[in-house]
């Protein structure tokens, strides 16, 4: 059974990583968030272990003008004996080539999808030892489109998602 006051550290740590992946703070956020032998599976291809996930978060920073990450609906259980959870996710994305418009300007991008994480409990709280991330709806763009480095990996999982 999992505590009310786990289920807090969980969603907790699910809200840093939004924080610190705005920020750009890819070491820390691979530290604080993930465990040791995590899995990060985003459809375009597996990354294991924390220095692998902080070296795939790396290069987000310089990508955006600046992001903001949110995380809702946040069901926290247990599959198979084992601490999981779900949320939604929605990130905000301004290009850096879209700053000449000022602060007022809109999003060029807005992602949706959600996350299903699986937990481990370490001695420096709870960490996420495997994330899948999952699309709602027919893929994870919601509003706008991605930069182009980033719209080959869009395409990447599209192709992964129809050969499954």
């Amino acid at each position: 059974m999992i505590s009310a006051d786990d289920r807090f550290a969980i969603a907790d740590t699910l809200a840093r990583y939004c924080f610190l992946l705005d920020r750009g703070h890819a070491e820390q956020l691979s530290e604080e968030v993930f465990s040791a032998d995590a899995q990060l599976d985003y459809s375009s291809g597996l990354v294991v272990g924390q220095q692998a996930v902080a070296s795939f978060f790396a290069p987000y920073a310089g990508q955006f003008h600046t992001t903001a990450h949110f995380v809702s609906n946040v069901v926290v259980s247990e599959i198979a004996g084992e601490p999981a959870s779900t949320c939604y996710y929605q990130s905000w994305r301004w290009n850096p080539e879209t700053a000449v418009f000022g602060p007022l300007r809109p999003a060029d991008m807005v992602g949706i999808g959600a996350y299903d994480d699986r937990w481990t409990k370490t001695a420096a709280g709870w960490r996420i030892r495997r994330r899948s991330l999952r699309a709602l709806g027919p893929g994870p763009i919601g509003v706008g489109r991605p930069p182009g480095d980033m719209l080959e990996m869009f395409a990447e999982r599209a192709r992964r998602a129809g050969a499954a």
